[in-house]
């Protein structure tokens, strides 16, 4: 379970961005968002975030990702798409047993944002394997 006042990199477009932010500052979620490479790297290198949210469908999002993972592995990271891509080029298996990475598609699944923050680690990432299964 997450305790309040946990912080949050949000990697997304500045309209959706700002909507996740103040919905989940409203929550006690302490937000930072861009929609830079540069400066998510900059952001992720500089602060401790509990969580990263980035939408894979923006510019630079693997190149974020791939940064986050290489810095730290066991990030929690909750990867938002409109797309039904894999964010890593070794598949499903690799992410679940070496990262910590679940997935949610745009727009309808952004509702279980909260779910997933709330209990990230007990939570099934329904994509898992159905994607491109290695």
């Amino acid at each position: 379970m997450v305790m309040h006042n946990s912080k949050i990199l949000i990697f997304n477009d500045d309209i959706i961005a700002s909507v996740q932010k103040r919905r989940l500052g409203r929550r006690g979620f302490l937000v930072d968002h861009t929609t830079e490479k540069e400066e998510a790297i900059k952001l992720f290198e500089k602060n401790s975030y509990d969580f990263v949210v980035a939408n894979f469908s923006i510019l630079n999002a693997q190149e974020v990702l791939n940064h986050i993972t290489q810095k730290k592995p066991k990030q929690r990271i909750i990867v938002v798409s409109t797309v039904e891509g894999c964010t890593d080029l070794n598949g499903c298996n690799h992410c679940l047993q070496n990262h910590k990475k679940h997935r949610l598609m745009m727009p309808n699944d952004l509702q279980k944002l909260d779910v997933v923050l709330n209990d990230f680690d007990n939570f099934v990432c329904s994509y898992a394997n159905s994607i491109n299964p290695f």
